[in-house]
């Protein structure tokens, strides 16, 4: 059975990229060669794979090039450095996208991390780009939100950048994993106090209606 994956933030020829986000590569060449090579382990040719931004960097090998590398149907999501990427690839990406993959799950995809989005308050997931190896924390506190959302909107937004999941793809079940691991730390961060910490995490992959 095919699988669908979630990824962001590859910056494929960006060389500027290992400095800035730290990145454990000792030249572009080698990050290129090991993003490639861990995405087509991951990834088989039959799967899905939702690319949210910042695909590649012009300056190495054309962004047809890249693409052309990795395995998958691959739908990109636009960020903030993609112009290029659309012109060559002949396509242009949608900002925002909303993947109901059943009736009890649905996604809400973005380069940018969103404070509120499509059914968030019925356990709706956001996944999103844009900020690296830093926490969605980092840009949203989650102590500033209303007390009745703090803990699912701030456990329920998860970073896909590659510097965050060992840079491959990760599939939905590793989503889910992550996010589950997010609602335990939030919940402590935020001194809230749950008799039941399997209720609450299955309680937000209930029904995720068509409301706000």
């Amino acid at each position: 059975m095919n699988d669908i994956f979630f990824t962001s933030d590859t910056h494929f020829g960006h060389a500027k990229i290992i400095e800035y986000c730290k990145r454990p590569f000792s030249s572009v060449e080698e990050m290129d060669e090991i993003l490639i090579q861990n995405w087509n382990k991951t990834v088989s040719k039959g799967d899905t794979v939702y690319h949210l931004g910042d695909f590649c960097w012009r300056k190495q090998k054309s962004p047809k090039w890249y693409w052309d590398q990795l395995n998958g149907n691959k739908i990109l999501i636009k960020g903030n450095h993609d112009r290029h990427c659309f012109k060559e690839l002949r396509f242009e990406p949608d900002s925002i996208m909303e993947v109901k993959i059943s009736r009890m799950q649905r996604l809400t995809l973005c380069h940018y991390p969103m404070q509120s989005w499509n059914a968030s308050y019925y356990g709706s997931y956001h996944l999103h780009g844009h900020t690296h190896n830093l926490d969605s924390e980092y840009y949203f506190n989650p102590r500033l939100l209303p007390s009745g959302s703090r803990f699912g909107l701030m456990s329920q937004r998860l970073n896909v950048c590659v510097e965050k999941t060992d840079y491959r793809p990760i599939n939905l079940e590793e989503v889910e994993s992550l996010i589950e691991k997010q609602m335990v730390e939030v919940a402590k961060e935020l001194d809230d106090e749950f008799e039941d910490i399997g209720t609450l995490i299955k309680n937000t992959r209930g029904d995720q209606n068509d409301g706000c």
